[in-house]
């Protein structure tokens, strides 16, 4: 039975590598149809603010495609708690799927950009973090104590109770805000980028404060 397992999250391994990879294939294939000079970053209004050769481009979507993927692999490995993962492993590999996919994504967004396609990078990223914070929040609430995902304070990280009320707030709120950069995705630049700002900042700092009430108020 171990083995199956071990067999079983190879393959998931496999799939997540490959999924993230597939700009690079991609970037590969098409190498002769980019630009000497590619678009790396774009700005608030969507237009590219940062070049780079189209050789570095394909490096560096290749460490940071794979190197996330990997990093998330192996973290449970190093997590002191990592006894607690086998307690949300569904809920760690739909994550580590949704990320592998969402970047991917928008490697090849930024790919048909160079490659003269009309795309709205602008639009397609927040759909892209959008969708990703909705997955995030879904699977949120089974989460359990770990150093490397999830809401982690001083306060979460000390009490599994903590941890579980903070997390059943963060998850719905997460999930919010995921549909308001939906909607923040069909909205001008300038708009967009404010709103985005202030979601973020909501979804870090009520989990954060939230958990600190709790520890006052001795729920732990």
């Amino acid at each position: 039975m171990k083995n199956n397992n071990h067999l079983a999250w190879n393959i998931h391994d496999l799939f997540i590598a490959l999924i993230a990879l597939i700009p690079v294939i991609m970037a590969a294939v098409f190498y002769k149809d980019l630009p000497d000079s590619v678009a790396i970053h774009f700005g608030v209004s969507g237009e590219p603010d940062n070049y780079a050769s189209k050789s570095s481009f394909i490096i560096v979507f290749f460490l940071m495609n794979l190197g996330i993927p990997l990093l998330m692999k192996f973290s449970k490995f190093m997590d002191p708690r990592k006894q607690n993962y086998e307690k949300f492993g569904k809920a760690y590999l739909m994550i580590r799927y949704l990320i592998a996919v969402i970047i991917a994504a928008i490697g090849v967004v930024t790919l048909l950009f160079n490659l003269g396609y009309d795309v709205n990078i602008q639009m397609m990223v927040l759909l892209g973090i959008g969708i990703l914070f909705i997955g995030i929040g879904n699977y949120m609430v089974q989460l359990r104590s770990n150093f490397f995902v999830g809401i982690r304070t001083p306060w979460t990280l000390t009490s599994d109770v903590n941890w579980r009320k903070t997390h059943r707030l963060a998850g719905p709120l997460w999930m919010g805000a995921g549909v308001i950069l939906l909607i923040c995705a069909f909205l001008p630049g300038t708009i967009a980028m404010y709103i985005t700002i202030t979601v973020a900042a909501i979804i870090v700092l009520i989990p954060m404060i939230y958990s600190y009430i709790l520890f006052k108020n001795g729920n732990t």
